[in-house]
């Protein structure tokens, strides 16, 4: 099994005869973080969309009725804020879903617990943000979205699996001691995948390279992470 990293949060899994995207059509006002490019949101078909929320930089309602227009069987799969989004778009009912707490929905063979999470930042206390728990065969996925990382979170994440094979987070949880070491007492985990990394040029804190610094210098258990360089590469699970 394979996936595919194609925006900011966006990934793509190709499992069987279907393409999954997660939050994989963006489009950021701020150009803070990296949008869909035009070539990858042309050449993708997917079967199934799911959002961890409806922030533009994870989720582009106009990206996802072209995504639509080109398949009209697509499902949808997020939050109540999202849905809404696109039911303002003229997409059908039937191809969209709002997902609870808990809801568990098989794809495949591709598994997908709902979490409901509070999204990082005191801000955005109003925003529901869906943490994605993923079984494919004996391998176990976690999305976290823009969750906060905190205790809470890791606990309940270990009640459905302790053993995580791929991790798929923003790249301050591997940056900040205390989260990683709140990770570590939660959770095994065997690969841990940077996402919501700013743009090169946009980086003027340098939080990519102070966030690389913190993870070589570690020596609290937690895998090195892979930090993607280029959008549309596929990697190997």
């Amino acid at each position: 099994m394979k996936f595919q990293y194609v925006s900011n949060a966006g990934i793509i899994f190709n499992i069987g005869n279907k393409l999954i995207g997660i939050d994989c059509l963006c489009k950021d006002s701020s150009q803070l973080y990296q949008d869909t490019p035009m070539q990858i949101r042309e050449e993708l078909k997917p079967d199934i969309l799911v959002f961890t929320h409806e922030h533009e930089d994870h989720f582009c309602a106009e990206y996802v009725k072209e995504a639509w227009e080109k398949n009209p069987a697509l499902i949808i799969y997020s939050t109540e804020r999202t849905i809404n989004l696109l039911q303002e778009m003229n997409i059908p009912e039937d191809n969209l879903y709002q997902v609870t707490d808990g809801e568990q929905i098989i794809i495949d063979g591709l598994h997908i617990t709902f979490m409901h999470s509070i999204h990082e930042g005191e801000q955005y206390a109003d925003i529901q943000n869906l943490t994605l728990l993923v079984k494919i065969e004996d391998k176990y996925f976690v999305i976290t979205g823009d969750a906060m990382p905190c205790q809470e979170l890791f606990e309940r994440i270990a009640t459905w699996s302790s053993h995580i094979d791929w991790f798929f987070a923003p790249f301050p949880y591997v940056g900040l001691r205390s989260t990683r070491k709140l990770m570590k007492e939660s959770l095994d985990i065997k690969n841990v995948f940077v996402l919501h990394q700013p743009r090169p040029e946009a980086d003027i804190q340098n939080w990519v390279a102070n966030t690389k610094r913190v993870c070589e210098s570690a020596k609290d258990g937690l895998p090195a992470p892979v930090f993607p360089n280029k959008l549309g590469e596929w990697y190997c699970t």
